[in-house]
């Protein structure tokens, strides 16, 4: 299992543009085009999505890739739509944001490189990045509950499977879905 995060440009300083800060996945676009790219991707390159959440700065996913397929190449799959999205509607909006990304002339939606990533090698681990992945919002201060939270997989593991993009059951010993 891989366990990643992806990190926008700009995650690592947030800027006050206009009426206050930002965060490049905060806005609804980021969102819809996030989901898109991920069900695209699982399509095509066949990987599991076990558990996700979209910070309003950086995205937490944790996935299995299929045989013969490296992050690389899914990393790619997720985040070239998602900036080409992300970035036709800030251009479309006139956004101030669009200053702030700019990287050897052109705008730049994610950081350069496939986001941090790491082997999960247990059920143990397993479990303890689930709850992570899904505790992040409120470790953050962001709401109270992990399912108050609008971006994340949480409340397709509590039972309730209407998301708009879904998980894979994990590959635990005993677990029922």
């Amino acid at each position: 299992f891989n366990f990643n995060v992806l990190v926008p440009l700009l995650a690592s300083q947030t800027r006050d543009v206009g009426a206050g800060t930002f965060g490049l996945l905060s806005a609804a676009f980021g969102l819809g085009a996030l989901a898109g790219a991920l069900a695209t991707a699982r399509r095509r390159h066949g990987f599991e999505l076990f558990a996700w959440v979209v910070m309003p700065e950086h995205v937490h996913l944790l996935l299995r890739p299929a045989h013969g397929q490296v992050w690389a190449t899914i990393a790619s799959a997720v985040k070239n739509p998602t900036a080409k999205a992300g970035l036709a509607h800030l251009r479309g909006e006139r956004s101030p944001v669009l200053d702030a990304v700019q990287y050897d002339d052109a705008a730049r939606f994610w950081q350069p490189g496939g986001g941090f990533d790491r082997t999960v090698r247990d059920d143990a681990e397993f479990c303890r990045e689930v709850c992570y992945i899904h505790r992040n919002p409120v470790e953050r201060g962001l709401v109270a509950t992990p399912e108050e939270w609008g971006a994340t997989s949480v409340r397709w593991w509590i039972g309730r499977r209407e998301e708009e993009l879904e998980c894979d059951p994990p590959p635990l010993r005993g677990w029922e879905a």
